[in-house]
């Protein structure tokens, strides 16, 4: 299995953040997206807190589960807009560590 790089040496991953975001959106508790994944309750908050690298298999069945594009759960939450002549400008900031996930 492949995993995702949550050590210390690489900037924070959002992977976890956006594993427990995508689960409340669709309003499942961590119980019922275990018993989805037929894992623990336990082993699905160590994902959401980062205690434990998520297999990218496992990701990629969350994503399916709770119908979210497997590239949000690389992308962090914060969008700057700016104000210019031609309108507002959103920019996206992404991690290192979403392109190594992608395989960029």
């Amino acid at each position: 299995m492949r995993y995702l790089d949550f050590s210390e040496n690489s900037r924070k991953s959002v992977v976890p953040v956006r594993i427990k975001e995508a689960r409340v959106s669709r309003g499942y508790s961590l119980n019922d997206l275990a018993e989805k994944l037929d894992v623990s309750k336990q082993l699905i908050s160590k994902y959401e807190t980062g205690l434990i690298k998520i297999p990218v298999e496992n990701l990629v069945k969350v994503s399916e589960l709770l119908n979210f594009p497997i590239e949000f759960f690389y992308k962090p939450k914060n969008i700057v807009a700016e104000n210019s002549s031609e309108g507002i400008i959103c920019l996206l900031y992404t991690s290192d560590a979403a392109d190594e996930g992608l395989g960029v």
